[in-house]
């Protein structure tokens, strides 16, 4: 079982890096634009194809928003440390009952906010967008692991 949870991380070690990269250069954003760096509107530019980037609704730091908004944030926050315990959990089952149920809040946040019914604020949408990436990243880190024992199946047996 050992070899089992380090291969489970080993294979998702790139899925890691890439998450936490997205984090990194959400946060570095603001910093370099305090700094009236140029270089700050390329890291908005690099997740700009992830993210609205509202200013309204993203965490703010160093006088600046970050290049995420507060759900995005939450979100890729949530599946990169649901992807580290599962990774170190390893898995037995494929969940989706329970993906469905935590992403249902941030549904239920963004479509009310958008129909016009209430209005969010960030610690809100960053909360459902914790709760709703957890679910996400329970749902997509066990098949992802299925499909590794797949492909590392098949290359023991050609060989």
């Amino acid at each position: 079982m050992e070899t089992l949870k380090k291969k489970y991380f080993l294979y998702t070690l790139p899925i890691y890096g890439f998450l936490g990269l997205i984090i990194l250069v959400a946060l570095i954003a603001p910093y370099l634009e305090s700094r009236r760096l140029a270089a700050s509107e390329v890291f908005y530019l690099i997740l700009r194809p992830l993210c609205h980037q509202m200013p309204t609704r993203c965490l703010w730091m160093f006088g600046s928003n970050t290049a995420l908004c507060s759900r995005c944030m939450g979100i890729y926050i949530a599946i990169l440390l649901s992807g580290l315990y599962l990774g170190v959990k390893a898995p037995s089952r494929i969940y989706w009952k329970t993906p469905i149920v935590l992403i249902l809040p941030v549904l239920i946040d963004g479509l009310s906010q958008y129909i016009g019914w209430r209005m969010s604020n960030n610690y809100l949408r960053f909360s459902t967008g914790l709760i709703a990436g957890t679910g996400a990243g329970m749902f997509f880190f066990p098949i992802y692991f299925r499909l590794v024992d797949g492909l590392t199946l098949n290359r023991r047996k050609k060989a």
